[in-house]
């Protein structure tokens, strides 16, 4: 297999990541445009989309984030380190070398109820993240003492960029999904169906949806042009 076969495999598999991306954007906007916001009092076990928004509530366990150890029901981490300094000249500055997250499951509280939420059906669209630059010898003192890494920091040339995003208890969400309700103690569960969290009005949140879809469908345009020219 020559090079231009080989060139054009790796060309289409990245043709079918971006598809897929660009179809979970064009889902998410399709599910919170169609979606009723609701106070958790007025859910029922109908088949609709419904909009609930309130604050985040502990349910059973808790988490810690790795990086800055700060108790949280879901966290999503970055680590990158500076590349060698001729990547550094066309644009690859940072590398990232570790990356990880979790989640618990949580309740949602407004006026008028609670709503467990399942974490295992959830999807968290978060924009609010924690970002910083280090030297490597002035890393701060509580990330090496409360995280557990793959890799040694201390084994970190130059510099290093740590990013974390997490949700933490009494922050206001809203949740996009659908859910069934418990007439015996009237409590609201998640059903099966995946659920949406994110933290911004819903007309906001359809913006930047709309903006990531628009960026994914022109890269994806670009890619498929390189193929044909290829071809």
């Amino acid at each position: 297999m020559n090079f231009v076969n080989l060139f054009t495999i790796l060309i289409i598999i990245i043709i079918l990541i971006f598809t897929y991306l660009s179809i979970q954007k064009i889902k998410q906007i399709y599910i919170i445009k169609k979606s009723v916001k609701k106070s958790i009092i007025d859910i029922d076990n109908s088949t609709d989309f419904i909009i609930i928004n309130g604050a985040v509530r502990q349910h059973t366990n808790i988490l810690h984030s790795p990086i800055y150890n700060k108790e949280c029901i879901f966290y999503k981490y970055k680590i990158y380190s500076k590349t060698h300094p001729y990547l550094n000249k066309i644009g690859l500055k940072w590398k990232q070398i570790e990356k990880g997250f979790d989640s618990c499951d949580f309740i949602i509280e407004d006026k008028s109820g609670t709503a467990y939420i399942n974490k295992d059906d959830s999807n968290f669209l978060l924009n609010n993240k924690i970002e910083e630059t280090f030297k490597n010898t002035n890393i701060p003192e509580i990330i090496f003492k409360n995280s557990n890494f793959d890799i040694n920091l201390n084994n970190i040339a130059k510099e290093v960029k740590l990013h974390e995003k997490m949700l933490k208890s009494g922050e206001n969400v809203y949740v996009v999904g659908k859910f069934n309700v418990n007439k015996n103690n009237k409590t609201t569960i998640m059903n099966k169906n995946k659920v949406y969290i994110f933290n911004e009005e819903p007309k906001k949140q359809l913006k930047k949806l709309y903006i990531q879809f628009l960026l994914l469908t022109n890269t994806l345009l670009i890619i498929i042009v390189i193929l044909l020219l290829i071809i």
